[in-house]
């Protein structure tokens, strides 16, 4: 149903949809001061870039299956709020959001120049483009009147889980090529049973999907069974009216052979000797 660019645009704006709500959660928190998970400064500067790249490649891959540049900022600019609209300005928020924490945390002393409440805005920022990118394909897919399976609320809540699964991917990506030595196995350890409550929650949303699905296909089964049945039923006693029903016809043509099958040998010679003999020709021996 949807090509290769459409999908990769489904899948990279998913996960950078999660990373965002992840990372700026992450950002958020370091800004607080908060202490436990310790937080490395070079796992932001591997996280940030990953982000920002993905979300720059799910943008590319819309653009591309857009065919022209010019529709996608139609689209942008678009006075009509649309999911699609909505979705577009949240992946542009969300890349300016990773694109300005990449910065901070690639360039050295940056973070420190910035004031407290301006990354608290970027992180919070981060969490609402996050959490809207990650929910909106699900929004756009579920108007989609043409598929009836997609035509639920549990579709966006899967997509979320997934995204929000995929953001901690990429952090444990991002962790896998950092080489400082500070001790962060907690954090690990920590984001492990995050992630995992996160597949069980998205097992279960797509248990009770598959369900519904299935319960809705039964109901319209039987609705529309009973819709056919009363227009046959309806359509036969009209046509009863106008012309004898074959039923009929072969109930009266049986009863007529039974009766007449049924009569003593007298009646039957009664019947031959007032008969032609061109008639009685063949019924004697």
């Amino acid at each position: 149903m949807f090509d290769s660019l459409v999908i990769g645009y489904l899948f990279l704006g998913g996960a950078g949809g999660g990373a965002l709500v992840v990372l700026g959660a992450f950002e958020g928190a370091r800004t607080l001061g908060l202490r436990r998970p310790e937080l490395p400064d070079e796992l932001f500067a591997r996280a940030w870039p990953v982000c920002a790249v993905a979300l720059a490649t799910g943008i590319v891959c819309i653009a591309a299956d857009l065919g022209r540049p010019d529709r996608l900022l139609g689209l942008v600019a678009s006075p009509r709020p649309t999911p699609l609209a909505v979705g577009a300005y949240a992946l542009v928020a969300g890349l300016l959001c990773a694109a300005a924490f990449s910065a901070l945390a690639l360039f050295d002393g940056a973070a420190s120049r910035v004031p407290r409440g301006v990354r608290l805005a970027l992180a919070a920022a981060s969490l609402a483009a996050g959490g809207v990118t990650a929910a909106y394909t699900g929004v756009l897919l579920q108007g989609l009147a043409s598929v009836l399976f997609w035509q639920t609320p549990l579709l966006p809540a899967a997509f979320v889980l997934s995204s929000l699964s995929c953001g901690v991917a990429v952090v444990f990506l991002a962790a896998a090529f950092v080489e400082t030595r500070r001790p962060f196995v907690h954090l690990v350890a920590w984001l492990a049973r995050i992630d995992g409550v996160l597949i069980a929650a998205e097992a279960g949303v797509l248990a009770v999907y598959v369900a519904w699905a299935r319960a809705r296909e039964r109901r319209r089964w039987r609705s529309w069974r009973a819709t056919w049945r009363r227009r046959f039923w309806a359509a036969w006693r009209w046509r009863g009216w106008r012309c004898p029903s074959p039923w009929s016809v072969c109930s009266r043509t049986t009863t007529t052979i039974r009766s007449f099958c049924g009569l003593p040998p007298a009646c039957w010679r009664a019947a031959l000797r007032c008969a032609p003999a061109s008639r009685r020709r063949g019924f004697t021996t």
